[in-house]
């Protein structure tokens, strides 16, 4: 007959919780710094995720979903009311800021409806958004800064612009402002629709450059799954492709890839996604050591009672499901203190991990729900397996031998030598006779130590040298453009020599040297399968490859292959900066004709490569068969009937190096490979190549003297700078940041680990009262008492201490995937963490038994032997 008991059951659970209330106490702390780790990581890792995402957004210039580009106006009207886009924005651009000012800032002059300012980031916080029929413009900081325009409303501002290859100057009255972000990729000004159309009128303008005039459509879709097949699917419903580019009816789209890189988990490697399951499981490990020991104290405290409740008709599974409902209600306690503790350290954290890292911007501190849910359920599941052994070791044990339980009686007898047993031995013994407790609690000391020696050891490994290899001067100097990611450098913006004499005449210099770029990509030849591996590199079909082949197959060399390289002249100065793999770079400065090339180069040492030099290029006129050499010469008119004829002269070179070049001195933008020549072969081949970059070496006496300079003379001028002052202090930011965070989680896990060991300590001393009253008793004083549990204390703390390091030497081999992970890593493993801790753990290992002691003795001998389980 089956009885409804769960009343019941829960009346227990809830009597005998309120029987052992010390215990209620550490364990609801016990799980509430248990989720408290599970939500501090997880707040973390999804902020970081969100001011990634952001950051990305920032980079890209919208938070849109995409774009549909280059659009006629009935194109526009017609794709934006399809049911597919949510919300939809309109974008024109109207010209590219041209003054002398903007080369160093990438400016756009367009018109932004409410929604796209708005997914762009460039809604104004002061003012409002240029109003129809009128002459206001709205701009972000820099170029108002750039243009020397006070931040004030009704300032009026001029703006000089290359509108589809005319430069106009129009001037516009400033109505709204908001702040420059640097992750942007471009400046903006933006001007009413109708100001838009007038410029267009003024100038007669063709849309010879489709980015001009056209039409963008920003989108919004129902969600951002699939962002690409989505917006297909609505041009190929409206009879467009996105995919024949030479179709009539083809149209471009862009997708917005901060959605597609899912934020902080975009490049998450094998390796790094071990690291995090990993550390969830040290932290599910040590949350369930410490719920574990508790729940097993009390249950052999508590086995009479079990026995007791057995022998009155409560079967196996009703006393797990006691201690189950004791363990939910202590973790309805528990969790959401933990979950409210754990989101305040995430969200204390958080803003210093973002601010070391420079690719991430302050989005805020998320409140996702996943966060609470997740850290709930990790929670949850620690302390349903830390139930599980206890719970099934009550339920298992006999009415019988639950009333003969004691701790005591499971210990094995140890014979005493002829002299007697010390207190040392009796301490020890002690140990012994309950290894598995004992061990728990050394090795959930032992885990805080391990995981602050790994963080320790991890950011200790973080070489400067390593990290600062690619920065190969003290100072490089150049054009604004050049250390911008989204130019191209030109030779027009170069560093000039002028400025080059002036950084050169400083005092302390004690090296230096220039490398030469060139507008005008030379070409060489290259046999068919190099160029194919290398087109498929960059994602060419079999279709793309051929048509790509067929139009570079030289005439004249048959079997050959002509493709665009990046070919660069350096200082001797310069050239002792790379590293030679075989050959000699010195052969460059004392034999003509004389090239090296990349390490992975197809060409060898000896091998002849023929290299073309563009020497002029001449616009003809097809149908009029006139010829212009600038193409600032030919009247817009004629743009459709122009094609163009390009003489090259050719040079044979022999490879005399191969190379591997630092990053820092090549241009900042991959268009080719890469080779290498002297300065003079240089000049003598491109009389127009232009200084690249000016690098040079300083005294240490010096460094912050000159970069106070540098830092000054390029804040006023078209020029930038990087030095390895600036990065090494970056880089420490981002050691710190892994500092912070390591020794926060290890701080954590040392008070869970420490909690674990004061309950095991006091509730063994407790436990043991009467057979501590009876050594008493029997001529124990309570200083050789003191002594023997001070010594328990510390055979944990140095036993811990030991685990420590057998367990450190344990990760040793995870060298190889440190490096693997973190290029800039060189391993270096140290001890220091242990000689820091092994001291606490002492301090820990007397003052604990000491105090519990004290509690102990506050009652008599009498008393404690009187006294029943």
């Amino acid at each position: 007959m089956k009885v409804s008991n769960q009343k019941c059951i829960l009346r227990i659970s809830l009597k005998n919780m309120k029987a052992t209330k010390a215990r209620n106490l550490i364990a609801v702390i016990a799980i509430a710094l248990t989720t408290l780790l599970f939500t501090a990581l997880f707040t973390i890792i999804m902020s970081i995720s969100l001011a990634f995402e952001q950051s990305n957004f920032r980079m890209v210039g919208t938070s849109s979903h995409g774009e549909f580009k280059r659009l006629t106006k009935e194109q526009y009207e017609l794709l934006r009311e399809d049911e597919g886009i949510k919300e939809y924005g309109l974008r024109r651009i109207v010209g590219i800021g041209c003054d002398e000012v903007l080369l160093k800032n990438y400016t756009e002059i367009s018109f932004m409806d409410e929604n796209t300012a708005k997914w762009g980031f460039t809604t104004p916080t002061t003012g409002h958004l240029p109003k129809e029929g009128t002459n206001e413009a709205a701009a972000d900081t820099r170029v108002l800064q750039a243009l020397q325009v006070p931040l004030e409303l009704g300032t009026e501002f001029s703006v000089t612009m290359d509108v589809d290859g005319t430069e106009t100057t129009e001037s516009f009255v400033l109505c709204g402002w908001w702040e420059y972000d640097m992750a942007s990729p471009a400046s903006n000004v933006l001007i009413p629709h109708s100001r838009g159309e007038e410029i267009f009128q003024k100038l007669n303008t063709q849309f010879f450059d489709n980015s001009i005039g056209s039409y963008m459509l920003t989108v919004m879709l129902k969600d951002s799954r699939d962002i690409y097949g989505e917006m297909t699917a609505i041009l190929e419903k409206h009879g467009f492709t996105s995919t024949d580019r030479a179709a009539e009816n083809y149209i471009s789209v862009g997708v917005n890839w901060g959605y597609m890189s899912e934020g902080v988990f975009a490049d998450l490697d094998a390796g790094t996604a071990a690291a995090m399951a990993l550390m969830l499981l040290l932290i599910i490990f040590t949350g369930y050591l410490i719920i574990y020991n508790i729940f097993r104290i009390s249950v052999s405290n508590e086995i009479r009672h079990y026995g007791m409740l057995k022998t009155i008709g409560t079967t196996g599974k009703q006393i797990r499901c006691i201690i189950l409902m004791q363990a939910m209600v202590l973790s309805a306690v528990g969790i959401p203190i933990g979950m409210l503790l754990g989101w305040g350290s995430g969200a204390l954290l958080t803003p210093i991990v973002i601010r070391e890292l420079n690719t991430a911007q302050d989005a805020g501190i998320s409140i996702s729900p996943l966060i609470f849910v997740f850290s709930a359920v990790f929670a949850v599941i620690t302390v349903l397996i830390s139930c599980f052994r206890p719970g099934r070791l009550a339920a298992a044990v006999s009415p019988i031998e639950a009333l003969r339980y004691t701790e005591a009686a499971s210990q094995k007898k140890f014979r005493t030598g002829k002299k007697g047993t010390s207190l040392f031995g009796m301490a020890a013994a002690n140990l012994a006779g309950s290894k598995g407790k004992t061990i728990l609690t050394i090795v959930s000391l032992s885990l805080s130590v391990v995981l602050f020696t790994l963080t320790i050891t991890f950011t200790n490994s973080f070489s400067v040298e390593k990290y600062l290899s690619d920065i190969v001067a003290d100072f490089q100097i150049s054009s604004a453009e050049y250390f911008n990611a989204s130019a191209s450098w030109e030779p027009e913006t170069a560093i000039s020599e002028e400025e080059i004499s002036l950084f050169s005449a400083l005092e302390g210099i004690l090296g230096e040297g220039m490398m030469y770029g060139t507008g005008d990509s030379p070409r060489a030849l290259f046999d068919e399968v190099v160029v194919r591996e290398r087109l498929i590199r960059f994602g060419y079909d079999e279709v793309e490859q051929e048509e790509y082949i067929k139009y570079n197959a030289s005439e004249k060399y048959s079997g050959k292959v002509e493709d665009i390289i990046q070919i660069l002249g350096m200082d001797s100065y310069c050239a002792g900066k790379f590293e030679v793999i075989e050959g000699e770079v010195s052969r460059l400065y004392e034999e003509d004709n004389t090239v090296a090339v990349e390490s992975d180069s197809a060409f060898n040492i000896g091998d002849s490569v023929l290299v073309s030099y563009l020497d002029k290029v001449e616009f003809v006129n097809t149908q009029t068969g006139e010829i212009y050499t600038d193409v600032e010469e030919i009247d817009e008119a004629e743009l459709p009937y122009i094609d163009f004829n390009r003489e090259y002269h050719e040079e044979e070179y022999t490879v005399v190096a191969k190379v591997d070049y630092p990053h820092a001195l090549g241009y900042r933008y991959y268009a080719g490979e890469y080779f290498f020549v002297s300065t003079e072969e240089m000049l003598a081949n491109i009389p127009d190549a232009a200084p690249l970059h000016y690098i040079f070496d300083v005294e240490e006496e010096v460094e912050a003297e000159i970069e106070a300079f540098v830092a000054e003379y390029t804040e006023n001028s078209m020029l930038d700078y990087e030095s390895k002052a600036v990065v090494a202090k970056e880089f420490e930011s981002f050691k710190n940041m892994f500092l912070i965070l390591g020794s926060a989680l290890s701080f954590v896990v040392a008070l869970v680990g420490m909690l674990n060991f004061i309950n095991i300590v006091l509730t063994g001393i407790i436990s043991r009262r009467k057979e501590l009253a009876t050594l008493q008793a029997i001529g124990m004083t309570g200083t050789q008492l003191r002594t023997m549990l001070i010594y328990e204390g510390l055979f944990y703390t140095a036993g811990a201490a030991l685990v420590s390091v057998a367990l450190s030497l344990l990760t040793i081999p995870m060298s190889t995937v440190l490096e693997k992970m973190f290029w800039f890593c060189e391993y270096r493993f140290t001890m220091l963490p242990l000689v820091v801790t092994v001291p606490v753990f002492a301090v820990m290992g007397v003052i604990v038994p000491s105090i519990t002691y004290m509690i102990l003795t506050r009652k008599s001998v009498v008393e404690r032997l009187r006294e029943t389980e």
